[in-house]
């Protein structure tokens, strides 16, 4: 049993709001009321119980705040050997010490992964206070560096000519511990096994936060649909989902949106699936929504709702701010629309030809006219300039270098590198806002911590994707009334309130980052931990 004195307790609520307490042995804590129809996210531990969803949350966190390390029990978890005998120790004494020997695993298995290993010592270290007060969560740690099911295989598809080309496909299944695998596709030549697996351990995290019944994969291909026909990327498409269709399904794996696949690349997939199988989806529901996506501005809509609620958390908001956008895809035109609607102003645009800039913002005409120019598949920003007198083309030379007051990064990632991070906080920005998957670099970070720059994390602001999947939206239709823009912001304002409780709990006040990864490595763990060793 844990000691008599005080009881460190742990309970979220997916649906959002979040209570992080420490309970009194023996005064009878009753939970605050039983409304909430949301999974519980229970505290770590055996014995600790989880308040339900009540008013009296708020003030229950307020008396009852203090911290305790780990009791005597979870001290026992200390006794066991976190690898076997052989390869070092393999016992640590804290949180950190967990954290470093699991780096190092992680290092061994994949010396050349850079952008996993980032991915990965950055988990650790949010996750090392989570270790020293229940040692049992390194081991779920541990299970989490591999994932479940990793699928590498060759596209090979017919170009306009006749010529067979061939491009490497992927699909890491990473996590199913909350449900059936959810997640993107990313077409882009750049695109890595790396790249993958580390977007897909990430999305574990920001998945549980969610909420959802959910589990975590991210997919895609080596192919540059920029210098494609629409002909070919139908074809490539066919052939990608040809490869893909025996290990996906409505409660299995449900691919979505993500970098250059949009609604058409969606239609083109389900096709193919139906077509191979003998499962199939009602138009904007279901497996690939059917092969009609209803609402493909959750992902940019969502971004925006997180970030005017972190800030107001902070006594801002976003009405009457310059806004940097980066990136001139579905997600930026979409966070860039929300913005104008709350009152914001976009002053940018960027793509793989340079940025457009207009000195005194995009009102809702100039906005209509860049996003009319950009709905022709391969269409450059810079033909904005012909739209628009005042419009400025690659000037200043760095997009970053424009005034602004917050920055939202909808491009690609690590696109803030360290000298853009300076640039960012000499032209006056306070406040940077990830829109896409881990936009900030670790050194980019440093600075924008160095120099006190409010940083909003992809892991919280991420989520409006998963909102509205085909399979949630199967599973949980909206209610007469109720429309999509409803449901996102009050999800996303339940996802803020939970990161930051347990930011408070865990002593990182104000640190969404933090906050954001502990509460979804917390839920996800203890499904995992139920289920043993699989």
């Amino acid at each position: 049993m844990m000691s008599t004195k005080m009881r460190p307790l742990v309970g979220m609520l997916s649906g959002g709001r979040a209570s992080v307490l420490t309970a009194r042995a023996g005064a009878g804590l009753k939970p605050g009321g039983a409304t909430s129809t949301m999974l519980n996210l229970a505290a770590a531990t055996r014995g600790i119980k989880v308040l339900g969803n009540s008013r009296t949350e708020k003030h229950l966190l307020d008396e009852f705040r203090s911290v305790k390390g780990p009791q005597s029990e979870e001290i026992s978890w200390k006794k066991r050997p976190l690898f076997r005998p052989g390869r070092g120790e393999g016992f640590f004494r804290t949180g950190a010490e967990a954290a470093d020997m699991l780096y190092a695993e992680a290092l061994r298995f994949g010396p050349h992964d850079q952008i996993f290993l980032d991915t990965v010592r950055d988990v650790l270290d949010s996750v090392a206070p989570v270790i020293d007060r229940w040692p049992q969560y390194a081991w779920v740690a541990k299970q989490l560096l591999e994932a479940e099911r990793a699928l590498s295989f060759r596209v090979a598809w017919l170009d306009d000519k006749g010529i067979i080309r061939v491009n490497r496909g992927y699909r890491y299944q990473y996590s199913s511990a909350l449900g059936p695998f959810v997640g993107p596709l990313h077409f882009s030549k750049e695109l890595t096994a790396a790249d993958v697996k580390a977007h897909a351990f990430d999305l574990v995290l920001s998945n549980s936060l969610s909420g959802l019944k959910v589990g975590a994969s991210v997919g895609g291909a080596d192919f540059n649909v920029h210098d494609k026909s629409e002909a070919e990327i139908q074809r490539f498409c066919q052939a990608y989902m040809s490869a893909m269709t025996k290990h996906i399904g409505t409660e299995v794996d449900c691919p979505s949106m993500g970098l250059c696949v949009g609604p058409p690349e969606i239609g083109y997939l389900y096709g193919q699936y139906k077509r191979m199988s003998l499962d199939a989806s009602p138009i904007g529901r279901g497996l690939l929504w059917g092969g009609a996506v209803p609402h493909p501005e959750c992902a940019g809509y969502g971004v925006v709702y997180f970030a005017e609620k972190a800030m107001r958390g902070r006594g801002e908001s976003l009405m009457g701010k310059r806004c940097i956008v980066t990136g001139s895809g579905k997600v930026a035109l979409h966070v860039a629309e929300k913005l104008l609607e709350l009152g914001a102003t976009p002053m940018t645009f960027t793509d793989s030809s340079g940025h457009v800039f207009e000195p005194e913002g995009f009102d809702v005409e100039k906005f209509k006219k860049i996003a009319k120019i950009k709905q022709e598949r391969g269409a450059r920003v810079g033909r904005y300039i012909v739209a628009s007198p005042s419009a400025k083309y690659n000037e200043p030379q760095s997009v970053f270098d424009a005034p602004a007051d917050v920055a939202f990064l909808c491009r690609t990632s690590n696109e803030l590198t360290e000298v853009e991070a300076n640039a960012l906080v000499a032209s006056g920005c306070k406040t940077v806002v990830d829109g896409g998957y881990r936009p900030v670099s670790t050194a980019a970070a440093e600075v924008l911590k160095k120099n006190g720059i409010f940083h909003v994390p992809y892991r919280g602001t991420m989520i409006g994707a998963a909102i509205s999947g085909g399979r949630e939206l199967d599973r949980n239709p909206l209610q007469p009334g109720e429309t999509i823009d409803d449901r996102l912001e009050k999800k996303m304002d339940e996802v803020y309130e939970v990161a930051s409780s347990v930011a408070r709990e865990f002593n990182q006040q104000g640190n969404l980052d933090k906050g954001c990864t502990i509460a979804g490595f917390l839920r996800v763990g203890r499904a995992m931990m139920a289920h043993g060793a699989v």
